[in-house]
C-alpha cells in the first residue's frame, strides 16, 4: 500500500460515523516524553529505555532515531533523509527500517544498532520486494463486482487509481520483532507481506489476504468516487501495520486495510501467524484503523486505533473493548514489565509517549 499513515489521516473523519463506546474505570496515563516529531514507531527495552523513530514528512528535514532513558535523558542515535520506522528492541539491540528516496531511486533497509553503537544492515527489503513481489499475483479493487466501462473510467479519473490493480512493487515496513536464532520478522505495509529474515536472507512468511468491503455512499464521498460504485464490493489491500511475538510462540499482526477499508469502522483485524509455517487465522476482528500492537504478560492484546484515538484490549477470539480513549492519534503501543506505553500526536511536531500500568 503506497499510502502512508499521514495521508490516511486525511480521511480518518469517516470514523466519526462509529458510535463512541465509553471505557469503564480507565487508567490515567502518565506522560513519559514530550516534544517528539511524529512518533509513529518505538520500542522499550527491559530497563525501560525507549527508542523512538521521529518521522519527518519534510524532505529537507531528517528523521531521527532517539533514545530516551528512564531519567529523561535523550540521545539521537541515527538520522536519515527519509523515513525511520518498524522499531523494535531486544537486549539493547535496536532493529529499525530506513527508507530513503533519491534521484537514483528508493531504498528500504532493515538495520540493527548494537548496545555499543555499531550499525549493521540486517537485510535489503527493497531488493527483496523488487525480486519477489509476493502479492504481485493478487488483484485488488472491483474484482468480484466489476464496474462497467463508463463507471471504471469515471472512478479512475476522480480517484486517481485504477478500478482493478495487482500488487505493486513497494516496500514500507511499519513493524518488526526479533525472534530467537537471529531471526527477524517484519510487517511490511507496502508489500502487504510479513517477511522472515535469517542471516540476511529474506523470504515471505505470509502474504495478507485482500479485505472485502461494500462501498457505501459515505465512503464514496470521502474518496471522491462516483455514485456508480455505491453498493459495489471492493477488495482492499491487506496492509500489516505491526507485529509482536505472543507468549504462546505465535506471531500477532495488526492489519489496517487499504482504501477504502482504512476508513471503515470495524474493518481492522489482528491475525495470528505461525512463525514457521506462515499459516494464519483471525485472532481479533472489529477494530478501527489498527496501527500498533502490544501483548501483555497474560496474553491480552492492546491495539492502538489511530483515528478514534483509542487503545483497545482483547484476548484472542474475543471482542475488543476500549482500554484508553480520548487520545490524540495514538500510533504505536508497547508493553514492558507491567506497563503499557503509547505514542500520541502521531502526525505533528509535538508528539508524546505516555504510560499506564496494566493488570
Amino acid at each position: 500500500m503506497r499510502r502512508s499513515l499521514a495521508a490516511v489521516a486525511a480521511i480518518g473523519g469517516l470514523l466519526a460515523l462509529a458510535p463512541a463506546v465509553p471505557a469503564a474505570a480507565e487508567p490515567t496515563p502518565t506522560t513519559v516524553a514530550t516534544g517528539l516529531a511524529a512518533p509513529l514507531s518505538f520500542g522499550v527495552d527491559l530497563d525501560r529505555t525507549i527508542y523512538v523513530a521521529q518521522v519527518s514528512f519534510d524532505p529537507s528535514t531528517p528523521s531521527v532515531l532517539t533514545r530516551i532513558k528512564p531519567s529523561g535523558a535523550r540521545t539521537d542515535l541515527a538520522t536519515v533523509s527519509g523515513e525511520l520506522g518498524a522499531v523494535s528492541v531486544l537486549a539493547g539491540y535496536v532493529t529499525y527500517a530506513e527508507t530513503t528516496v533519491s534521484e537514483a531511486g528508493s531504498s528500504t533497509l532493515m538495520k540493527r544498532l548494537s548496545p555499543w553503537g555499531s550499525t549493521t544492515t540486517v537485510a535489503d527489503l527493497g531488493a527483496a520486494e523488487a525480486r519477489l513481489n509476493p502479492d504481485g499475483g493478487q488483484l485488488y479493487g472491483f474484482v468480484n463486482d466489476p464496474l462497467d466501462e463508463a463507471c471504471a473510467a469515471e472512478f479512475e479519473e476522480t480517484v486517481g487509481a485504477p478500478a482493478v490493480h495487482s500488487g505493486e512493487v513497494f516496500s514500507h515496513p511499519y513493524g518488526s520483532v526479533a525472534l530467537p536464532g537471529l531471526v527477524t520478522v517484519v510487517a511490511d505495509a507496502g508489500a502487504n507481506t510479513v517477511w522472515r529474515i535469517v542471516g540476511g536472507k529474506v523470504k515471505p512468511l505470509w502474504v495478507l489476504p485482500p479485505s472485502p468491503h461494500v462501498v457505501t455512499a459515505e465512503i464514496a464521498a470521502a474518496l471522491g468516487a462516483p455514485d456508480c460504485v455505491v453498493g459495489k464490493e471492493f477488495l482492499a489491500e491487506g496492509v500489516p501495520t505491526d507485529i509482536e511475538l505472543g507468549g504462546d510462540g505465535m506471531l500477532y499482526v495488526t492489519s489496517l486495510p487499504g482504501a477504502p477499508g482504512e476508513s471503515i469502522p470495524g474493518a481492522a483485524t489482528v491475525y495470528k501467524v505461525n512463525p514457521i509455517s506462515g499459516r494464519a487465522s483471525v485472532a481479533v476482528s472489529g477494530l478501527f484503523s489498527a496501527s500498533g500492537l502490544a501483548i501483555g504478560r497474560d496474553g491480552t492484546g492492546y491495539v492502538a486505533e489511530i483515528f478514534p484515538g483509542t487503545v483497545s484490549s482483547a484476548r484472542s477470539g474475543a471482542a475488543p473493548s476500549p482500554f484508553l480513549t480520548g487520545l490524540d492519534s495514538p500510533a504505536a503501543v508497547e508493553y514492558q514489565r507491567g506497563t503499557l506505553y503509547v505514542s500520541t500526536g502521531a502526525f505533528g511536531p509535538s508528539g508524546a509517549i505516555v504510560s499506564v500500568p496494566v493488570p
